[in-house]
């Protein structure tokens, strides 16, 4: 009986993956870009120029619904659909964005420990763009889930998402 009761409760990274491994993952990617930042002298990330902003989303566009069609049961995708991945994708960029608030946004040349890590210029930092990358892949999956079990209802869903997966895409890829 004992190890009846043991065997049923999930195990950590175990799948399927909820709450908990999905704020692992996004605030590893987190502190992945800050790391990243730090390596490079707090440089941040070059922006997207024509024509490989174009490319990206053209990349994005395609493998998104691609993968999902082709591996629609894998775990991965399933997660990357699921309600935990967009919570925590979000909250990640909130966090940011409120530091980005917090802390003024002037990259001022000198080296300071706020620049090494990138948090006086959070929208050009590594960790705002793995985290923003994070949040359109996930949006995009949940976008093409909703699609693929297309109800009227779920018009509204749709074009909200929709559009606010355009709006990302265009002012991260366009800034550049």
């Amino acid at each position: 009986m004992l190890m009846l009761m043991n065997s049923s409760k999930k195990i950590f990274w175990q799948f399927p993956w909820l709450y908990g491994e999905s704020f692992v993952i996004s605030f590893a990617l987190i502190v992945i870009g800050l790391a990243i930042e730090i390596l490079n002298l707090g440089k941040g990330v070059p922006p997207p120029c024509f024509p490989y902003n174009i490319l990206i989303i053209i990349l994005l566009i395609v493998l998104i619904p691609l993968l999902y069609f082709l591996f629609h049961k894998n775990t991965i995708i399933k997660w990357l659909s699921s309600v935990p991945a967009a919570t925590a994708s979000i909250i990640s960029v909130v966090i940011l964005a409120l530091i980005m608030g917090i802390i003024p946004q002037n990259d001022t040349g000198d080296i300071s420990y706020l620049k090494l890590i990138g948090f006086n210029h959070i929208f050009q930092s590594w960790a705002f763009a793995f985290s923003c990358l994070n949040l359109i892949i996930v949006l995009g999956f949940t976008i093409v889930k909703r699609i693929s079990y297309f109800k009227f209802q779920n018009i509204g869903f749709l074009f909200n998402h929709l559009g606010l997966w355009i709006i990302m895409v265009s002012a991260l890829l366009g800034s550049g």
